[in-house]
């Protein structure tokens, strides 16, 4: 099996350059997000081994991104190979080689862009990068290849003066300036491999081959490296292991070459594909961003002084309402309620896309977690056997919340949502639930009518046809409630962005945007934000 990290998704490679929605050929039950995949990567292989897949969408290497984005570890080893511990004027480890991290802010996707350090001597260096599939503690040699997800390429670029200058080295920080860890272009799982420990490595600057190794000639091969390292630490699913480079880096030739402005460095790895960097200088005063990065973000370059008389942006807090008689949304005065997000519903919506539904439910499950805003999940029909439960990627933003299973279609007729409701000791819900036009509408025209401020998700939910969902909408606004979306709900949580909580919706919205443009442009949703 080859996984990918396709426009911040999951994806299944079924053929070259085309593949399948991982979240949507699992009717949900796996993915969207790469993290989660590796968490369940026993139950992942075993359903793609009897999946029948379709052929797949296509899709171009510069689409992807790091097919591991969120590992909680990223560990590198040094001086793996004899030849290129001989070139770095080192004798070859007898014990368990130099293990350093490269920290996540460094990780990429295959395709990008690379800025040069200023002043640096940036090197490459080629590797076969290890992808964890099961928490691994005191692990033998012998079980190691139990515990890998797969295989990929990666490329452990260094800057060598910071790497090497006393009275340490500094290898960890020096090989972890931004775009330092591309990774990609998928995870092969090992039995797609002729022989899993004997794979080629190459690296071609410019058109010239710079490196040209076999993982055979590993000191420490994948499985004694883990055995290695878990006598010491635990390795978590969809932690990343660069296993070492082969000889052939600039610092070990005579004279010594580094990476300059304007080169192209390809990294290609046997069975897996190939990675291929475009190489910038450094621009002063501009920003700085890193193509592929795992979540989308820039960093942003020190601001410019500010103009004479222009005034001081506020930095002081606003005074807070009182939280009790506001009668806008806080996180003292709500709750929370997400009603049948189901297999069983979502295959019958079409007023909007099963993704789109799933970005703001998520949203909203982050927003009440980061806010402390209690919430009551309920399902109807899973003790009758009728029904599955909640979808997992909503499970999976809920941790320790229970599920509150009915009969009935209504919630608010349930005597146990009810009591959930009425025992949060809140007057205001917001409310998201499948169908709009009869799971969210029936119990918000009753609590309405019970004298609650009902806040419906407008786009959280969804009808069986665009037009129910729209009735419904109107049926209910007609009686009171007031549709909120998803950003809209975190923000007036918020309110002000000098409150020390406002870091909780940055997060969230530093999370969304990007995923919601990958949607826009997948179902291609046509704007113009030109101001013209």
């Amino acid at each position: 099996m080859k996984l990918a990290n396709l426009r911040g998704r999951a994806a299944i490679v079924t053929a070259p350059d085309r593949a399948v929605d991982l979240h949507q050929a699992s009717d949900g039950r796996f993915g969207p997000d790469l993290a989660g995949v590796y968490d369940q990567w026993a139950e992942v292989v075993a359903w793609a081994q009897g999946a029948k897949l379709a052929e797949g969408t296509a899709y171009r290497t510069d689409e992807l991104g790091p097919p591991s984005p969120a590992p909680r570890q990223i560990l590198g080893i040094g001086l793996n190979y004899g030849a290129h511990a001989a070139e770095s004027g080192f004798e070859p480890p007898e014990h368990l080689p130099p293990v350093f991290p490269k920290f996540l802010s460094s990780l990429t996707g295959p395709v990008g862009e690379v800025t040069l350090p200023d002043g640096g001597h940036t090197d490459w260096e080629v590797e076969l990068v290890v992808v964890i599939g099961k928490q691994a503690h005191q692990v033998s040699a012998d079980h190691a290849w139990d515990y890998v997800a797969g295989l990929t390429g990666g490329q452990d670029l260094s800057e060598r003066i910071g790497q090497l200058r006393g009275p340490a080295a500094q290898f960890g920080l020096a090989k972890s300036h931004p775009g330092f860890a591309p990774t990609g272009p998928v995870v092969v799982t090992p039995d797609e491999f002729a022989d899993r420990d004997d794979v080629a490595l190459t690296c071609v600057l410019d058109g010239e081959t710079v490196q040209d190794g076999r993982t055979s000639r590993l000191l420490f091969p994948v499985a004694k490296l883990i055995e290695g390292l878990t006598q010491v630490i635990t390795l978590y699913p969809g932690d990343l292991i660069f296993t070492g480079t082969p000889d052939g880096v600039g610092m070990g030739r005579e004279p010594q070459r580094y990476l300059q402005p304007g080169q192209t460095l390809t990294s290609t790895v046997e069975g897996v594909g190939s990675l291929e960097q475009r190489l910038v200088a450094p621009t002063k005063g501009e920003p700085h961003c890193s193509p592929g990065a795992p979540d989308g973000t820039v960093e942003r370059a020190p601001s410019r002084p500010r103009p004479r008389g222009m005034p001081m942006a506020k930095t002081e807090q606003e005074p807070v309402r009182d939280q009790a008689t506001d009668h806008l949304l806080n996180p003292a005065n709500c709750v929370l309620a997400l009603i049948d997000y189901q297999p069983e519903q979502y295959h019958t919506i079409t007023s909007t896309s099963r993704d789109r539904i799933d970005l703001n439910v998520i949203a909203l499950c982050k927003l009440a977690t980061a806010y402390d805003v209690p919430v009551v999940l309920s399902t109807v029909g899973v003790d009758l056997g009728v029904n599955e439960g909640t979808a997992q990627v909503i499970r999976d933003e809920l941790p320790g919340v229970q599920e509150i299973d009915r009969t009935g279609v209504n919630a608010w007729e349930d005597a146990d949502f009810r009591a959930a409701i009425e025992g949060s000791g809140r007057k205001k819900v917001v409310i998201a639930g499948l169908w709009t036009e009869v799971c969210l509408t029936f119990p918000t025209l009753d609590m309405l009518a019970e004298g609650y401020d009902v806040y419906p998700v407008a786009d959280a939910v969804g009808g069986i046809s665009t037009t129910s969902h729209e009735r419904a909408l109107e049926r209910m606004v007609a009686a009171g409630a007031q549709p909120i979306t998803a950003i809209s709900f975190g923000a007036e949580l918020m309110r002000n962005w000098a409150r020390t909580d406002a870091d909780n919706l940055r997060t969230v919205m530093n999370w969304y945007f990007p995923k919601k443009q990958q949607l826009d442009q997948a179902e291609g949703v046509q704007f113009d934000n030109s101001g013209s």
